[in-house]
């Protein structure tokens, strides 16, 4: 995948699934929502030029801890330059993030009957909801409310 188009994905993921806030920052944007979501609650790359990471890691230190929260950097492979100083302030690799493209038009593939779409959650949304085990996954609403 060339650049412009990883950067793309980042710029359609960052929008698809919004912060509740977000601080940009020379070229990086903060991003907290008070939940469990890496994604919401990390400090990130946009395109472009970038402030040197020692500030942006000082200043995130700063803010996610004012909050009582980890700092969490998202670094992915278009923008690894925080990677070593990261390094070198005792950070390590926490974990990876997968993204999946293809191209939608090439699937034909019908729904079900079985399925339903509703664009509200009803009654009948909370029944399945209540009955459905979910184990200790955390679900949190796009304005960053942990629903429990």
């Amino acid at each position: 995948m060339d650049d412009d188009l990883n950067w793309r994905v980042e710029e359609a993921c960052r929008n698809a699934w919004p912060s509740s806030r977000e601080l940009i920052y020379r070229g990086w944007i903060m991003r907290f929502s008070g939940g469990t979501i890496r994604r919401t609650n990390s400090v990130n790359p946009l395109r472009g030029h970038r402030e040197k990471p020692k500030g942006v890691i000082e200043l995130a230190e700063t803010l996610y801890r004012s909050l009582g929260r980890t700092p969490i950097f998202r670094v992915p492979q278009i923008a690894d330059d925080l990677d070593q100083s990261l390094t070198a302030q005792g950070y390590g690799f926490e974990g990876a993030s997968a993204v999946r493209l293809c191209e939608l038009a090439t699937h034909t593939t019908a729904m079900s009957d079985d399925v339903i779409v509703e664009t509200e959650m009803n009654d009948d949304w909370h029944s399945l909801f209540d009955n459905f085990d979910i184990g200790s996954l955390p679900v949190e609403t796009l304005d960053g409310r942990n629903l429990w």
